[in-house]
């Protein structure tokens, strides 16, 4: 009669071998005699979990953890499960253990990354990737995610170089040449950026990817024309492209064709359903022809935006107002961003300790509130759903005299707000009385609005938080006054949805 350590190598024979549903009866078997057999319960569960069936997976792994929990690639498996299934923040504190188990580990370091960056936790994943290529110099797909964690938290140069060293371990790689191109394209160098997308289409002339941000560069140099044709290209290749489509419809708006916008912006919400931008510039097209998406106007001020003054005493306020000021991440007029005659810091960590993440708990507490206050309303492109979970991205921003963020909107957000830590006085009658302002509304970023009715102000004020839809237009209104505007701005970013 065979004993357990027979039948599991029989069962390890098995599996290498190609044969899965052989192996997991011999598995079993040695788990009916050893049910705490680590060894068989993690490969178990590994058969399953390449198998897709990662709910199936984890009590055999929960098992593995349990009977041997000094194995860090027990752990392992088990958060890579637990990502599967959704379960970020178990599957965040199981590479932890791994961690404290294996600290020098590349491969340990490099999923833990891809984990916190899931999470939105995008300045400890930054760390999890340079742990990982200072581990392992030729690890071209953790430099790679070292770019993508640097251009989240707004650091434009210091993507650039992780794309770089990336590229200089795998030079042929169109998605790494895509992805410097953008960060080239955030930190200013418009014509560097051309030649890295060009790069990237002379290895794969199919990219639709790489086509549609060559367009949204042209676009961005007013070159409309060759911008269509990207975008029609990139088409070409993948049919149901949102971005394609509001790249197309983008031009056409901005080449007077408003029939024509309306088509490709409602195309590309048809694709990419709740789409920010295709909503905000359909929401300016609502006004010159009959466009419906179907729930009446898109930007409705008699339900956005909403105001509130959140429970924050004064010296909670000056302890935000103070490790703004000092954040290592604030830039003046950082390229790619909206703030002008300002500073803006880089994406903060909400559960990071000290002012921002005390301020951030109470902000969630009241965005939680908000969100279950609203109705789904399964016609209306926007809201037929609203976020259940969320990551929230928070930064700030400081304006000094003439200071001004410029109209724009949040395509990653669902819900976007600011929180104001300081007021915005205007000094005497001649000054603008809306200086100051935030101004939210229904108009075109590059001109002035239509009329009075197409606009909102709200006026700052210490702890006050307001808040719209991300597909809003919003900007600041230039003030005279010697006097900083410090404020936090934050986007409610879904991770699941609730719908009717």
């Amino acid at each position: 009669m065979q004993d357990a350590s027979q039948i599991l190598s029989k069962a390890m024979q098995l599996h290498q071998g190609g044969h899965a549903s052989a192996a997991k009866t011999e598995y079993l078997r040695v788990l009916k005699r050893e049910p705490r057999n680590a060894d068989a319960a993690h490969l178990l569960g590994l058969l399953l979990l390449d198998e897709g069936r990662a709910d199936e997976a984890l009590p055999y792994l929960d098992n593995a953890v349990e009977a041997a929990p000094g194995i860090s690639g027990f752990l392992s498996t088990r958060a890579v499960a637990l990502v599967y299934l959704g379960r970020l923040d178990a599957a965040i504190a199981d590479y932890g253990s791994a961690l404290a188990i294996s600290p020098d580990d590349a491969g340990l370091n490099y999923n833990c990354g891809l984990a916190l960056a899931q999470k939105g936790n995008f300045r400890s994943a930054r760390k999890a990737f340079s742990r990982a290529v200072s581990l392992k110099p030729d690890f071209a797909e953790a430099y790679g995610n070292l770019g993508i964690a640097h251009q989240e938290l707004g650091e434009a140069e210091n993507a650039v170089a992780a794309f770089e060293q990336a590229l200089a371990l795998q030079p042929d790689s169109p998605v790494l040449l895509n992805n410097l191109g953008l960060a080239l394209q955030e930190s200013g160098r418009a014509n560097d950026a051309l030649k890295a997308f060009e790069l990237a289409l002379q290895l794969d002339s199919g990219n639709a990817q790489a086509l549609c941000n060559k367009g949204n560069l042209l676009s961005e140099m007013n070159d409309w024309s060759t911008a269509s044709s990207a975008y029609s290209a990139a088409l070409a290749q993948v049919p149901d492209l949102a971005e394609a489509h509001f790249g197309l419809g983008y031009v056409a708006f901005r080449t007077g064709d408003s029939r024509g916008a309306a088509s490709r912006l409602s195309e590309c919400i048809r694709h990419h359903p709740g789409d920010a931008r295709a909503l905000a510039y359909l929401s300016l097209v609502q006004g010159s022809i009959d466009s419906d998406p179907g729930a009446g106007p898109l930007v409705d001020f008699s339900r956005y935006p909403v105001q509130a003054v959140l429970d924050i005493p004064e010296r909670d306020l000056e302890d935000l107002r103070s490790h703004v000021r000092d954040h290592p991440s604030l830039k003046w007029e950082p390229p790619g961003k909206s703030t002008r005659t300002g500073s803006q810091t880089a994406r903060m960590d909400e559960a990071e300790p000290g002012p921002v993440g005390s301020l951030a708990a109470v902000l969630r507490s009241w965005l939680d509130k908000h969100l279950e206050s609203i109705a789904v309303s399964s016609e209306h492109p926007h809201f037929f759903r609203v976020p259940e979970t969320y990551a929230l991205a928070i930064w700030a921003t400081v304006l000094v005299r003439q200071g001004r963020q410029l109209a724009h909107i949040h395509p990653n957000g669902w819900l976007s707000g600011v929180v104001y830590l300081t007021d915005s006085p205007v000094v005497d009658s001649r000054d603008n009385p809306k200086a100051g302002c935030f101004e939210i509304g229904r108009f075109d970023p590059e001109m002035e609005p239509r009329s009075s009715s197409d606009s909102v102000f709200v006026r700052p004020k210490p702890g006050r938080v307001v808040v719209f839809p991300s597909y809003y237009f919003h900007r600041t209104v230039p003030f005279e006054a010697e006097h900083e505007r410090i404020s936090i701005a934050f986007d409610v970013e879904p991770m699941s949805y609730r719908y009717e």
